[in-house]
């Protein structure tokens, strides 16, 4: 019986060695022939991207927040001019309708002031003109909405390429 055994193990030798061999000499043809000059040369290729996408990222983000800004005063400028016209709508109103001597006492100050045709015209005048300010000022905002959501879409397609590069070197 220990006849049987060692000559069973013997086979299991002849069998783990004849593998071993096969492996050896597909190993053997395996090539691990690494141009490390031409690594580098894609590594230093995607850093230079990787630069290149970071200072677009940088430029991007100075526009977006000057647009920001410039939005924000159209805005106020919206909210002023819309105050004005109804201050100055509720002037021509009152000089129209409720008033009908040619002066009136300005009731926070005291002037008086006259209350005359050119006068009224004056005042529709200058509602007019916010009215068209407002025009103007609502066109502006919507060229800088535009600006913003254009300038956007870049940024996030910039920092996804960003991601993507650093991803790429990280995996190098």
């Amino acid at each position: 019986d220990v006849c049987s055994s060692d000559l069973a193990l013997q086979g299991r030798r002849d069998i783990l060695q004849e593998v071993l061999k096969r492996l050896e000499q597909e190993l053997v043809k395996v090539n691990f022939d690494i141009d490390i000059a031409s690594y580098q040369k894609e590594i230093e290729a995607l850093l230079v991207y990787c630069n290149k996408l970071q200072k677009k990222e940088e430029e991007l983000k100075r526009e977006l927040v000057r647009l920001y800004n410039a939005r924000a005063v159209v805005d106020a400028q919206i909210t002023v001019t819309t105050a004005a016209a109804r201050e100055l709508g509720n002037d021509y109103k009152y000089a129209t309708e409720q008033i009908e001597e040619d002066q009136v006492e300005c009731p926070m100050c005291g002037t008086v002031h006259t209350n005359s045709f050119a006068e009224r015209f004056a005042i529709a005048r200058d509602t007019q003109r916010c009215k068209e300010l407002l025009a103007e000022l609502r066109s502006d905002m919507s060229s800088l909405e535009d600006e913003i959501n254009k300038l956007r879409d870049g940024y996030s397609s910039t920092e996804a390429d960003l991601a993507e590069a650093k991803t790429l070197l990280n995996q190098k």
